[in-house]
């Protein structure tokens, strides 16, 4: 939990569901089942819409690709962030 403080909360202006997703995330880690946290933060990233959650997501899914040394999984996530970022400063 300290990665996401309560002002990065509310910068980020998660939505109830987004901050349950996000600490039953954080319990698997916790609890050192980063296999389980990865499941969920891959079902996860597919499925928002919201382009915060989707970087905080994906930079928990990087952290628990190096833990087991899945590092094809973590340039994908890395890929997926650059891809996001590009999007946010693309001029129209």
């Amino acid at each position: 939990m300290r990665d996401l403080n309560a002002e990065r909360i509310a910068s980020a202006g998660l939505t109830d569901k987004n901050l349950l997703v996000y600490l039953e995330i954080e319990r698997a880690l916790k609890d050192r089942d980063p296999e389980c946290a990865l499941a969920k933060l891959g079902e996860e990233v597919s499925k928002t819409a919201d382009r915060r959650f989707k970087e905080i997501l994906l930079s928990r899914r990087l952290l628990c690709c190096r833990r087991l040394s899945k590092f094809g999984e973590a340039q994908r996530a890395v890929r997926q962030m650059v891809v996001l970022s590009q999007r946010t400063f693309t001029c129209p």
